[in-house]
């Protein structure tokens, strides 16, 4: 690369410091890499009560800043609201935060815009913001979403019109790779990673040492993916086990009564900081995903952490665990699920947590974007 390059991420949702998202890990790993000069993330543009002017402008680390637009420039209401009213008409965000980027250096030949769709800012962005290269990263693929707020033609519109004009097309599973490699001859496929901070120490089961009812645990976001049943299942077969669900509901746990279960406790979202400490006070983690159109096109974010925990890690068969089998409990039927978390109990030791962690090792974020660099220098 001949010159170092900016960066300017845009995610899809409002977010940043939440859940620890590929795109956090990304901008942080690409913030750290030697090619990169500044990474600057933009996140959806929001509405503001107490707004001042134009952005919420937060700086990370030294060279990586997240800036989340407000959808006026100032606010409209207040003394000199026809001043306010003309000024928000002739200087509307986007070119008031281009004016920025460029007092921070950023250029159209040094700077790279760098997409999660779908989004309908996306185009604002693309044509407002002078760049030289674009990149398109594809970590799930939202056509599958099934909840109501999601205009499923717009997203499908919006993925091949950015596959299609993009520099660079960056999927994290092998369908969406299939697909998307069909519309960019430079697609790459990349797998989710794990932050350094997830890494634990080898350990045998907590219960054990602590003495308390052995502690089965899924952590992600509960929706569309979760296979409720079978936790329902994993509860009422084995009523001594305790097991907790944590992360942000998509509003089918109520409806399923589950928690309800006198050996099910719900937690809710457990802060991005204290989830490595959560993972390594399970016994067993749990994935149980279905599989859909949804699940297929990704590969669990989750999976990593788990692995890094050290913890053993009982599944259901979906797209991503293939390669892992030798180290996950892969289940086929439900209760084949519990008999693997019976089976996980008896024979899981401080020799195969060792195993899992220094696995996870070589799947972390610094990695991962050391290839997308490796593919973004053949643009330069």
């Amino acid at each position: 690369m001949t010159a170092k390059k900016n960066i300017i991420l845009f995610w899809f949702t409002n977010d940043w410091g939440k859940y620890g998202s590929a795109y956090e890990e990304i901008a942080l790993a690409l913030a750290k890499n030697p090619d990169i000069n500044k990474v600057t993330c933009i996140l959806p543009p929001v509405k503001a009560q107490d707004q001042r002017f134009m952005a919420n402008i937060h700086r990370h680390t030294k060279n990586l800043m997240v800036i989340t637009p407000f959808w006026q420039s100032i606010n409209k209401s207040g003394i000199g609201y026809r001043l306010r009213k003309w000024f928000n008409y002739r200087y509307p965000p986007l070119a008031l935060l281009r004016l920025y980027l460029y007092f921070k250096g950023y250029r159209k030949e040094n700077t790279v815009l760098w997409v999660y769709p779908p989004h309908k800012f996306i185009p604002e962005l693309i044509n407002n913001i002078p760049h030289k290269i674009l990149i398109t990263q594809i970590v799930d693929t939202n056509n599958f979403r099934v909840d109501e707020n999601h205009n499923i033609e717009f997203s499908m519109m919006q993925y091949t019109e950015l596959a299609q004009s993009a520099n660079l097309v960056i999927t994290s599973s092998a369908n969406n790779h299939s697909v998307f490699s069909k519309l960019n001859k430079n697609c790459l496929f990349i797998e989710n990673g794990v932050s350094e901070r997830f890494i634990s120490d080898p350990s045998d089961f907590p219960f054990i040492k602590n003495n308390i009812q052995p502690r089965l645990g899924y952590l992600d976001f509960i929706y569309q993916l979760t296979d409720i049943e079978l936790i329902r299942h994993i509860a009422l077969s084995r009523p001594n086990y305790l097991v907790l669900i944590a992360g942000p509901d998509g509003g089918i746990l109520e409806a399923s009564g589950i928690t309800k279960l006198s050996n099910v406790k719900y937690i809710g979202s457990v802060p991005y900081g204290q989830t490595p400490s959560f993972l390594r006070n399970l016994d067993i983690c749990l994935m149980p995903h279905k599989d859909n159109d949804y699940s297929r096109s990704l590969i669990p974010l989750k999976l990593f952490q788990y692995l890094a925990s050290g913890r053993p890690i009982v599944s259901t068969k979906i797209a991503g665990t293939e390669r892992w089998e030798d180290l996950v409990m892969l289940s086929e039927s439900y209760d084949a699920f519990v008999h693997n978390i019976d089976r996980t109990f008896e024979t899981d030791n401080l020799e195969k947590s060792t195993i899992r962690i220094n696995a996870a090792k070589a799947e972390n974020w610094d990695n991962r974007v050391e290839r997308m660099m490796s593919k973004l220098i053949e643009f330069s």
